[in-house]
Order: structure tokens, then C-alpha cells, then sequence
């Protein structure tokens, strides 16, 4: 009987004494709790808008989006649609900047800091630039810029602590650098906000790079004969070759430009765009005039004797 009950009692204390055990050392308030993993910064959902990227702040969430918010972005293993603030995905550029007015390229405005005046050194020109005026069609991005194949590249933004600045630096490519071998390499002054040397304001044969265009300037910065001489106030001696001969027979624009201006060197309906700041010495006749008026880039032939012209083979 003795015997009996000190093996009760025996149970009862160490099942008592294990439970009173695993209370004090198990779940005392002194164990340290485990480390919450965070992807994004603290505030992230309130400040990342106009605060992440301007500050260099992309460190600290270097996973890509859709791992963990689905390929969709619509929630994933997150459960946390990406797409209730970012209607167009935000892999897409307008996520942080551009987006102005619906606009999709993702030229400011808005700027990374959401600035949305020309005068603000993060919008400037670009409208201009990338969506055209009344004398080009516009241009892609990387033409003045290194485009990044992914918002999240490593090569679209500075690393934090390396003299980020959080301004996209300037890279030329393709058209600003056309005629580089002659007028030297194209330059972006950040001070002053100008562009030199490059092909697209005046840095061609038979251009004027006297007029230097302010990329936060404002209207009237670019005009028609800012970029190379153009009538009726401008001598064209100052284009190239023949130009300076023709003018003084009276020969209008039109005649030898015939799909780039109109009547009135007006680079118009938009149709003709294209065809101006794009590379080329675009030469079309006039067909009422020289139907059979060809240039081959150095010389002229089949065009009548009137007005002016001449039907023998000229070198321009």
C-alpha cells in the first residue's frame, strides 16, 4: 500500500514539477523573441512614394517584387496586392516617376520627388523630349539615359553610401553623339542644366551651337533656327554647302524638303516629324516642281531649268 502510493506520489510531483518547469523556463518573458524578417522599410506603404528612390533607400529591399507578391503582383505567398496602388504593375516606370495626365512612358512629370513644375531640375524638358513638340516626334529614354532592362536593376540606381545623389545620371547614346568625332563628346552641365556638343541642338554640319539650349528653361528655348540658320530672319550661309546660292535664287525650303516642312517652314502635320532631327539629310523634291530631281548625297540631277535649277548633274 506504501509502496503504492509513493509511486502516485512520485508521478504526481514530477508531472507537476515538469509542468511548473516548462512555465517558468519555457515561457518566461525573458527569452528572446525571434527576429521578425522585414523586406521593406518601416512606413513603407506611407512614405515610399516620394522618399525610397530619392533617398537611395532601394538597398533595402533588393528582393524583386513578384517573389513575393506573385508573378500578377496581385498578392502571391505575400497576400498583399502590389496593384491597389500600382495600376500599372510596379515594374512599370510611371510607379515612381512620370505618370502625369495618364501619360505611360515615364517622363517626368511627375519627378522621383513628385515635382511636376518645368522649372524643377527632375522634369525640365522631358515632356518635350520624350513625347515631342512641333519639331521632332520624340525620343526613347535611353537616348539620354542608361535604361534599365528592370525597375530593381542593379545598374538603374546608385548604391546607398557611393556619392548617391539621387539624380539619374546622364548618358548619351545613339543621336547626341552622331557627329562626336568632329565637335567632341557630348556633355550634360548639371549645374547649369545645358547640353553641348550634341547632334540634336545644332552639332552637325551646317549647324549653330552658338545658341546653348537650358534644359530647365522653360518656353522658347528651342526656336525655329536655334539649332542650325533658318529663314526669313537667318543667313543661310551658315548652313552647309549651297544652301547660302539657292536662297539668294529665291528657291524656297520646300522644293529640295518636301516631306520634312510645308509652304511656310513649318514643320507640319505632325506626318513630317519623323523626318526632322532623326540622323539624316533628308533631300525630297518637290514633285510639281522636279518630279525627276534625285540627290545621292553629294550631288543633284534631273531637275528642270526653272526655277533656278538645273537639269545637269551639280555637286552640292
Amino acid at each position: 500500500m506504501f509502496i503504492r502510493n509513493l509511486k502516485t506520489f512520485t508521478f504526481v510531483f514530477l508531472t507537476i514539477g515538469t509542468a511548473f518547469s516548462l512555465l517558468i523556463f519555457g515561457c518566461s518573458a525573458r527569452k528572446s523573441k525571434p527576429t521578425q524578417l522585414r523586406i521593406h522599410p518601416v512606413n513603407w506603404i506611407s512614405e515610399h512614394p516620394n522618399v525610397v528612390f530619392a533617398n537611395n533607400l532601394q538597398s533595402e529591399y533588393g528582393l524583386s517584387c513578384k517573389s513575393c507578391h506573385g508573378e500578377d503582383y496581385n498578392g502571391g505567398t505575400a497576400g498583399v496586392s502590389c496593384v491597389s496602388c500600382h495600376s500599372q504593375r510596379p515594374n512599370a516606370c510611371t510607379g515612381c516617376h512620370g505618370g502625369s495626365a495618364g501619360d505611360t512612358t515615364g517622363a517626368p512629370p511627375y519627378s522621383l520627388v513628385h515635382d511636376s513644375l518645368f522649372s524643377n531640375k527632375g522634369v525640365g524638358g522631358h515632356p518635350a523630349m520624350v513625347k515631342g513638340n512641333v519639331f521632332f516626334a520624340g525620343t526613347d529614354c535611353q537616348t539620354c539615359h542608361a535604361k534599365p532592362p528592370f525597375v530593381l536593376s542593379s545598374t538603374h540606381f546608385t548604391p546607398s553610401g557611393s556619392g548617391a545623389d539621387g539624380r539619374a545620371e546622364v548618358v548619351f547614346s545613339g543621336l547626341p553623339q552622331l557627329f562626336s568625332s568632329r565637335y567632341g563628346p557630348p556633355v550634360f552641365d548639371t549645374t547649369t542644366g545645358t547640353c553641348s556638343n550634341v547632334y540634336c541642338h545644332g552639332a552637325f554640319p551646317g549647324g549653330d551651337t552658338a545658341h546653348v539650349m537650358n534644359f530647365y528653361g522653360g518656353s522658347g528655348e528651342v526656336f525655329c533656327g536655334s539649332c542650325h540658320a533658318a529663314l526669313p530672319s537667318d543667313d543661310l550661309s551658315r548652313l552647309s554647302s549651297q544652301h547660302k546660292k539657292h536662297d539668294s535664287l529665291a528657291i524656297p525650303c520646300i522644293t529640295c524638303h518636301y516631306a520634312t516642312v510645308d509652304s511656310l517652314n513649318a514643320i507640319e502635320p505632325m506626318s513630317r516629324r519623323p523626318i526632322h532631327v532623326n540622323g539624316v539629310f533628308d533631300v525630297e523634291f518637290d514633285s510639281t516642281v522636279a518630279p525627276l530631281g534625285l540627290f545621292d548625297g553629294t550631288s543633284c540631277s534631273g531637275l528642270p531649268d526653272s526655277p533656278g535649277c538645273h537639269a545637269n548633274r551639280r555637286d552640292w
